[in-house]
């Protein structure tokens, strides 16, 4: 076996920015690694030595100029866009499938040939022609990291209970026009085609994720490799109480209150299940809320769309959107997380919370169940009924002190052992050392 030396990853985010941070990781772990790796993305923006965006300035501004235009004259003459969807299933246009950049131009912006190729992002960047004709030019095996369940289905990132991926998407429930509800199905069919004969190993971290991989007319007959997404376990950590104490005080908070912490991007969200957690809530008697002195902290945007279901009687903060390096502080201002998602991956706020030494209360969805340990590090509730969430929540609130403390020791110190940086950047390297190269 030839020793691997060039690692091409790609990705479409800013690797700065949010979701982008992924590939960064795995960037910066390589090279600490001693490989030669190079990261190209589609966002353009100034980085650093390695990584390279496809775009130059030029074309960012000619692509939001063109999509201003698109939106003025849809709204202008009311036309209706024909990926009109449910915004439950987050379909993603079909023509996010296709080709937005030749693969030659990606390959000349690598400057090298790679060994092996890693994509992390593939939306409005890569698509499946992409990576087939990559592999026809270099010869490398190609791993995907999935984030979701884009990559095997005909454009929606969550299914529901919709199984048209493990077979044919023939009528879409996303979308809403009856005349493009066939589309999805001639992507999932082209995109198939593409795939067949690609040597192409999945990168996935839940196995609530793995198991509609494995079940999907796509991947079925694909190799698939369980790594968990490393997080930032010297960012997320424990306060000490001196600092929470100031975090109190900054967030404006007694000192004596039960935090109950729940958040999301976008709080209205079916997926993200808040509106199963304030009905929850609701179902919690009043004078309980009062003698336990509970606070509720929601995080995230669209508030007002949720702002009516919260109880009358349960004081709270809300708190916007906020940068990702200043989520440990939201974290340590809580006693508790609260998690409902219905349709997720993760979610990650699972283990950013358990890394701060946080308790989760959750639903068995996404890899909860891989994390959330009855007694140990939180409760795991095994049906979506809001009264049984809030006996979860009940139940941690109220634990005897000594137990409690337990729990919090176990949150950190079980979580930072199954998503370091350290692991997964090794088990990255175990698997391409594998591939018979």
């Amino acid at each position: 076996m030839e020793q691997v030396k060039n690692i091409l990853i790609l990705s479409t985010s800013n690797p700065y920015k949010t979701a982008g941070v992924v590939s960064y990781d795995l960037f910066k772990g390589f090279k600490k690694n001693n490989y030669t790796v190079k990261l190209v993305v589609e966002n353009y923006d100034k980085y650093e030595d390695g990584i390279i965006s496809v775009q130059n300035k030029h074309e960012v501004i000619f692509k939001k100029i063109k999509n201003r235009v698109r939106k003025a004259i849809f709204k202008l003459f009311n036309f209706k866009d024909k990926n009109d969807t449910i915004p439950d299933y987050h379909f993603d246009s079909v023509h996010l499938r296709e080709q937005s950049y030749s693969t030659k131009r990606i390959i000349k912006k690598a400057s090298f040939k790679p060994d092996v190729i890693i994509l992390i992002f593939s939306q409005y960047f890569i698509s499946l022609k992409n990576l087939k004709e990559l592999q026809v030019l270099t010869n490398a095996p190609i791993i995907w990291q999935f984030a979701d369940m884009f990559p095997f289905t005909g454009g929606c990132h969550y299914a529901w209970d919709c199984d048209g991926y493990k077979k044919l998407c023939k009528t879409c429930p996303a979308i809403l026009n009856n005349q493009y509800k066939s589309k999805p199905n001639k992507v999932l069919l082209n995109n198939k085609e593409y795939i067949k004969d690609l040597n192409i190993t999945a990168v996935i971290g839940s196995d609530w994720l793995t198991k509609r991989a494995k079940n999907s007319t796509m991947f079925k007959d694909k190799p698939i490799k369980k790594i968990y997404l490393s997080l930032d376990s010297d960012l997320f950590i424990p306060f000490n109480n001196l600092k929470k104490v100031k975090l109190r005080e900054k967030y404006e908070i007694d000192q004596d209150k039960t935090v109950i912490l729940i958040m999301a991007n976008h709080l209205s969200q079916k997926r993200k299940g808040i509106d199963l957690i304030l009905n929850g809530l609701s179902t919690i008697n009043k004078e309980y809320i009062k003698n336990k002195n509970c606070h509720l902290v929601i995080v995230g945007g669209g508030f007002e769309k949720i702002k009516d279901k919260i109880p009358s009687y349960v004081p709270y903060t809300q708190i916007d959107s906020i940068d990702r390096n200043n989520l440990p502080e939201i974290y340590n201002l809580s006693d508790l997380f609260v998690s409902a998602s219905l349709q997720d991956v993760g979610p990650y706020t699972i283990t950013e919370a358990l890394l701060c030494s946080v308790p989760v209360v959750s639903l068995n969805h996404g890899y909860a169940n891989e994390f959330v340990l009855n007694g140990e590090t939180g409760i795991l509730i095994e049906n979506d009924f809001p009264d049984s969430l809030a006996k979860g929540i009940i139940k941690m609130i109220d634990m005897k002190e000594n137990e409690m403390l337990k729990i919090k020791n176990n949150c950190r110190n079980r979580t930072v052992n199954i998503v370091s940086k350290s692991k997964q950047i090794k088990e990255y390297i175990n698997l391409i050392d594998s591939f018979k190269l």
